[in-house]
């Protein structure tokens, strides 16, 4: 089963800026950069991520949709993070979360950006901080990105502090809230959250072994 197609990410982003800049819907074509940035960020390209940002800023202004500001700096934040450009990544990070302003905009990508600026920030009671903050909007509903970029990052925060109660608690948190519409890409987060949290438990069992194999597949 496809866990993640972030080539299909690409390739589909591509297609919607050009159709979205042919009738001229630049809202369309922002969402279209933000897949890509996505995309060539999880494939290890994150410089092609780091070009799309200035034509998504552009958008932004020339639609005076400054909702959306937060997640293009937050995005770019993660591709610089990739590139291991660490302080650059944390300046855009801060700057996303300093941007979500009201509410709406807080439900809206609060805890993307909350997440990405916890995975950037190298000071772990500033991290905790930027996760804690993003608990409200979850608590509140929210959209089920959010949900997934929050518990995503924590796990990997998680495993970075080698914290099994850190990786169980967000692990436990994205299976409850998916629970009743799970898809291939969560299925594997909550199974790869369990075969990290066991590792670090010092779990070594032929079960253990066979899920880690899975995960591979």
């Amino acid at each position: 089963a496809m866990r993640l197609d972030p080539d299909g990410m690409i390739v589909e982003g591509r297609n919607a800026v050009e159709l979205a800049r042919s009738v001229g819907q630049s809202r369309a074509e922002l969402i279209g950069l933000h897949a890509q940035m996505l995309g060539y960020t999880e494939i290890g390209r994150p410089k092609e991520a780091v070009a799309l940002f200035d034509r998504a800023q552009e958008i932004v202004h020339e639609l005076g949709a400054f909702r959306f500001e937060p997640e293009n700096l937050a995005f770019l934040a993660d591709a610089l993070f990739a590139m291991q450009e660490y302080e650059l990544a944390r300046t855009n990070a801060e700057q996303a979360v300093e941007k979500l302003g009201d509410t709406a905009t807080l439900s809206y990508v609060g805890p993307v950006a909350l997440a990405i600026a916890a995975q950037v920030e190298p000071d772990a009671n500033r991290a905790d901080g930027y996760l804690a903050r993003a608990e409200p909007a979850l608590v509140a509903g929210g959209l089920a990105h959010n949900h997934l970029w929050i518990r995503r990052y924590g796990i990997e925060i998680g495993w970075a502090r080698r914290s099994a109660d850190m990786i169980e608690k967000h692990r436990s948190a994205l299976a409850e809230y998916f629970s009743a519409e799970a898809t291939p890409l969560t299925d594997f987060l909550i199974d790869r959250a369990r075969v990290l949290a066991d590792f670090i438990r010092g779990v070594r069992s032929s079960d253990w072994r066979e899920r880690l194999a899975a995960l591979r597949v």
